[in-house]
């Protein structure tokens, strides 16, 4: 009894802990820091992603160790719009979402949905958004970043009451100096690949849901990869995980990112109390090279 009350807890919390750790794989703290203030103050080629760029991934469930899992969960997206502000500031518009699956959400329907403005020449954040609903449970938040130092940024919060009806609970100010968890994924994937191949561990701080977090991952070194679109060389990469929820132990998940100055992750498996998840890229248009290549 005790194992099937695990697994129908790990269908229902699957896709919300998946979706949370994709967007928080990738950040730093010293050699990612140095990047990030380098960029501060510098316009930097963009030779990682095009305006225009949009990327699917399928969210699977199944056992460990495998190429993918033989439950369907949901979908992930991502796409990248570049704009100008009304302040004549280039931007770029970075949305990710995902959903389960109709047959997946009927055991919770999940949506979430997030929202990063960064500046093209920083990739600092400027405004971010995120509204998460898992069933009855309902989380939105909106934040605009300061562009002067150490100066506080708004922050609104609102939620979702028993009763249906959502209630704006609080609108503070506070001290944020790090991107938004999208923001800082799509500013790592930037990273000059040449020092992410000889970095051993890569550390990162991102601000979720009105707090800021520290992690790294561990560089586990080159690795082909069979995808859809064949066979793709890429960086194998191990993220710390919090023990003690889904996860076995800190370490166990791996992400494959593609080994070149796009950085786009092709795969992630994730063990949890049982099983695996998997991440598996489905389809992508507009990338700076064309992965079949």
């Amino acid at each position: 009894m005790k194992e099937k009350r695990i697994k129908k807890l790990n269908k229902k919390l699957i896709f919300f802990t998946i979706l949370l750790l994709f967007f928080q794989l990738f950040q730093s703290k010293t050699l990612f820091f140095s990047i990030f203030n380098q960029k501060n103050n510098e316009n930097t080629e963009n030779i990682t992603f095009l305006d225009g760029e949009s990327l699917k991934y399928k969210i699977s469930y199944g056992a460990t160790n495998k190429k993918k899992g033989v439950l369907l969960a949901g979908y992930a997206y991502f796409n990248l719009k570049d704009s100008i502000t009304s302040e004549n500031l280039a931007i770029h518009r970075i949305h990710g979402h995902g959903r389960t699956t109709k047959v997946f959400s009927l055991f919770m329907k999940i949506k979430h949905s997030y929202t990063s403005i960064v500046t093209t020449h920083t990739l600092n954040t400027i405004e971010s958004k995120m509204e998460i609903i898992e069933g009855k449970y309902y989380n939105k938040n909106h934040t605009l970043y300061s562009t002067k130092k150490n100066q506080e940024c708004v922050i609104k919060i609102s939620e979702k009451k028993n009763n249906g009806e959502v209630e704006n609970l609080t609108k503070t100010k506070k001290k944020i100096n790090a991107n938004d968890i999208l923001g800082a994924f799509y500013k790592l994937r930037t990273m000059d690949h040449q020092k992410l191949l000889k970095s051993d561990t890569i550390f990162f701080s991102y601000y979720y849901n009105n707090e800021v977090f520290n992690s790294h991952f561990i560089n586990m070194g080159e690795e082909i990869v069979e995808t859809r679109f064949g066979k793709i060389k890429t960086i194998k990469c191990a993220p710390l995980l919090e023990k003690g929820r889904m996860f076995k132990s800190k370490y166990g998940a791996f992400v494959w990112v593609t080994a070149d100055n796009m950085h786009i992750p092709v795969k992630l498996e994730i063990p949890v109390l049982v099983g695996s998840v998997y991440v598996t890229l489905a389809r992508y248009e507009k990338t700076i090279f064309d992965l079949k290549e």
